[in-house]
């Protein structure tokens, strides 16, 4: 499942937009677990923002109230070493914001699949 939005009005930083976009798949994370009666092993989420990443792995350091609230948020259905590192290239998340047209987002493009490196075996 993709989400794209456009930023608020309200002018927000970089980080803090990355950092709502992971409170937004935490949320979704949980939605999913909770409207399904699958067992999740395990869930992966991925990020570009190194930022959010870093706020992640420090939540003993004081935030400021608006990251540390939306860190709750992320940490109460993930862990700090759920999120991995994704660079921008490959991030499918980004082609919703680079004014891809429709027809590009088909069947077999990485918005629906990911990146390629997802069908990998683990470990390689």
């Amino acid at each position: 499942m993709g989400k794209a939005s456009v930023a608020p009005i309200k002018r927000k930083t970089i980080p803090n937009l990355e950092l709502q976009a992971a409170v937004y798949a935490a949320q979704l994370t949980q939605f999913v677990r909770e409207g399904h009666d699958i067992h999740i092993n395990e869930t992966v989420f991925w990020s570009d923002s190194t930022t959010v990443l870093y706020w992640l792995r420090t939540p003993e350091i004081h935030h400021h109230i608006f990251v540390t609230n939306r860190l709750a948020k992320i940490l109460d259905v993930s862990t700090a070493y759920d999120w991995n590192y994704i660079t921008s290239a490959d991030n499918p998340a980004d082609d919703g914001s680079r004014g891809y047209e429709v027809k590009h987002m088909n069947c077999s493009s990485r918005w629906l699949n990911g990146p390629s490196f997802l069908q990998l075996p683990k470990g390689d």
